[in-house]
This record gives structure tokens, C-alpha cells and sequence, in this order.
């Protein structure tokens, strides 16, 4: 009984800094700005847009009980009216967790 205990605290360990470990890894991965991205006010494939993406990565993690994504979203607001568009809101279901979809 104490081994399965003792197997079981180690088997959350390991789930716990390897999962620590990926979001670190993931936070060191920001991509720097560059001079020309700040100094943007425009796009020509996209003339007179609010905001553009100018880079999106989308991981996913489908391993396990429980599925995990990822999203790197680069947003460049160039008028007052995208700013709404660096907005984020994550829904939140009392009881669910984040939602998914």
C-alpha cells in the first residue's frame, strides 16, 4: 500500500513539472518586434484594415484524457478601431472549466 502511495505522489510529480516545463518553454518563445512592425500604420493586402494578423501558430496537445491548444497570435492594431481587437476574453463555465469551443 505505502509503494502504490509513493508511485502514485511520483507519478503527479512528473505530470505536474512536465506541464510546468511546456508553458515555460512556450512563454520563452515570443517572437521580438521588429522596427518595421512597429512603424506599420498599413497593409497594401489589406488597405484600410483596422488590425491584421501578422502571425498565428496554433499547438495542440491530444494526448491523454483531457486535449490541450495552444494559440500565438500576433496581432498589429493600426487604427483606434482595432483596438478592439487585442482584446481577449476566455469564457469561463462554472463547473466546465475554460471553454473549448
Amino acid at each position: 500500500m505505502r509503494h502504490s502511495r509513493l508511485f502514485f505522489l511520483a507519478m503527479v510529480f512528473l505530470l505536474l513539472s512536465s506541464g510546468f516545463r511546456m508553458l515555460t518553454a512556450m512563454a520563452d518563445e515570443w517572437q521580438p518586434i521588429s522596427p518595421e512592425e512597429l512603424r506599420m500604420t498599413s497593409v497594401p493586402e489589406a488597405p484600410g484594415a483596422p488590425a491584421v494578423i501578422l502571425y498565428r501558430q496554433v499547438d495542440r496537445d491530444d494526448n491523454g484524457r483531457t486535449g490541450n491548444e495552444y494559440n500565438y497570435l500576433r496581432v498589429k492594431i493600426l487604427t483606434e478601431e482595432g483596438r478592439k481587437y487585442g482584446d481577449v476574453e476566455i469564457p469561463y463555465f462554472k463547473g466546465r472549466g475554460p471553454s473549448m469551443g
